[in-house]
């Protein structure tokens, strides 16, 4: 859904964009067809307006710049992708919808057949404005920019800061061990049930206010409709917002925490947000990509 809302909004922002471009077409003639920006560049009216070549590259990389870290921020902070292989790929993604919506909806639907886009002085080159093959070419070139910009957002990514979460020392002393055996006594008493698809998952619960509070609601059967997110993880609302304690955190395969304090994740992969933790399932990698990566799943808690 996240994928359907940021399409909508980007090739939205790029059509409002091309709009107040198009208020001045000169100022795109190296969007056009050759022939028509060989015949504008002979025409003495528009000869002082004619941006230079250079112009062309300085607008160009500069606009290329810009979107490549715009767009590291958008799937950093709203999707919460930490690497440069879920930046890109997503990144990618996302410019080839806007790319493709450029060149059928924007290029062949609209450029190619209304008046506004036509130069005085060019009316009669009606073959050259309907080269509908110069806008598919410009799709691909699109796409090789898509290569670079998106390789930028995914280092930018990469490089941004994050928590990590802290390993356990390799040997614990005596009071640590104190501790863990009552935390394990804890988690025997909230012990609560998971099951995927019907089948019972073994889990190590958190000891905390959240998995207190989630017990409760466990109590008559919870039953949670899990949807698949970002490629590593699965997400579902819980019906009601519980007691949260938030940190960055940077999950791995098998975690089990709670978002906003009112959905429950399950991670078969990698990210790194603000959660409150709940449990550990103890099943392998390949174990829980293989239960949660195939599509939705449906998620029941009992005690």
């Amino acid at each position: 859904m996240i994928l359907v809302i940021e399409s909508i909004v980007l090739c939205g922002l790029f059509t409002l964009m091309v709009y107040i471009m198009s208020r001045n077409p000169i100022k795109t003639l190296y969007n056009y067809p050759p022939k028509i920006r060989e015949r504008v560049m002979s025409l003495d009216e528009y000869k002082d307006q004619i941006p230079t070549q250079k112009n062309k590259v300085v607008a160009k990389v500069g606009a290329s710049l810009l979107f490549g870290v715009i767009l590291a921020i958008i799937l950093r902070f709203i999707n919460g992708y930490t690497t440069f292989l879920h930046t890109f790929g997503y990144g990618f993604l996302l410019w080839t919808i806007v790319n493709a919506y450029d060149a059928i909806v924007l290029d062949i639907i609209w450029f190619c057949h209304d008046p506004h886009f036509v130069f005085k002085g060019t009316e009669d080159m009606v073959d050259e404005y309907h080269d509908y093959w110069f806008h598919i070419k410009g799709f691909f070139i699109g796409e090789g920019l898509a290569i670079v910009v998106c390789a930028l957002a995914g280092l930018v990514v990469s490089l941004m800061p994050y928590s990590s979460i802290e390993q356990p020392p390799n040997a614990p002393d005596t009071v640590e061990v104190q501790e863990a055996i009552v935390k394990e006594d804890s988690e025997e008493e909230v012990r609560m049930i998971l099951q995927i698809d019907g089948k019972e998952i073994p889990v190590t619960w958190e000891d905390n206010a959240s998995v207190d509070a989630l017990c409760e609601l466990a109590s008559d059967g919870l039953e949670i409709q899990m949807s698949m997110y970002g490629g590593f993880e699965q997400v579902g609302s819980i019906g009601s917002s519980i007691a949260r304690d938030d940190k960055q955190t940077t999950t791995s395969a098998g975690d089990i925490v709670l978002y906003s304090g009112n959905q429950i994740v399950v991670f078969y992969g990698s990210n790194s947000w603000a959660y409150t933790r709940l449990g550990k399932i103890n099943l392998s990698e390949d174990e829980l990509t293989e239960l949660l990566s195939n599509g939705d799943v449906t998620l029941t808690l009992s005690r």
